[in-house]
């Protein structure tokens, strides 16, 4: 591990190692033979992610789940797809739930996020919504939202 004093320069495409507290070029022994050393203090990272983004983020057990229920095809065009979208978008508080998720192909995909024909779009999006309403029976575009719970 190098020294907190250890910098690369380059000077003329040439590349070398300078130590700031000596304030001469060394090479990168003699910064580990140094005793002068100081390191870094590396902080831990807290784990911020918060309580709405996992809720929306899609397990693996629930892209499995998926996956099988679509036998890995698009539900819109039937070509091969990954179980990666979202009827209720994450961003608007969609759910990472296996009824609010289906197998779209990249191209229906990328589509469905940020085409620009709205007819096309809202096509799609009525599709899915029948797809999903025929799979589970008691299915509801409400439950499909996060909800802040409120202690």
């Amino acid at each position: 591990m190098p020294c907190k004093h250890l910098r690369l320069r380059s000077y003329r495409k040439q590349r070398y190692f300078y130590c700031c507290k000596k304030h001469k070029n060394v090479s990168k022994i003699d910064c580990n033979n140094c005793n002068e050393k100081e390191y870094k203090k590396v902080k831990k990272m807290k784990n911020r992610t918060s309580r709405r983004a996992k809720a929306c983020d899609i397990s693996t057990r629930v892209k499995a789940l998926v996956w099988q229920r679509d036998d890995g095809r698009c539900i819109i065009c039937g070509q091969r797809g990954l179980p990666n979208s979202h009827y209720i978008k994450r961003s608007h508080g969609g759910l990472g739930i296996e009824e609010n998720i289906v197998c779209m192909c990249i191209s229906c995909h990328n589509f469905y996020d940020n085409g620009n024909d709205e007819i096309l779009k809202n096509s799609i999006k009525k599709k899915t919504r029948d797809y999903l309403k025929r799979q589970y029976k008691n299915w509801k575009e409400e439950n499909l939202f996060y909800k802040k719970e409120i202690d």
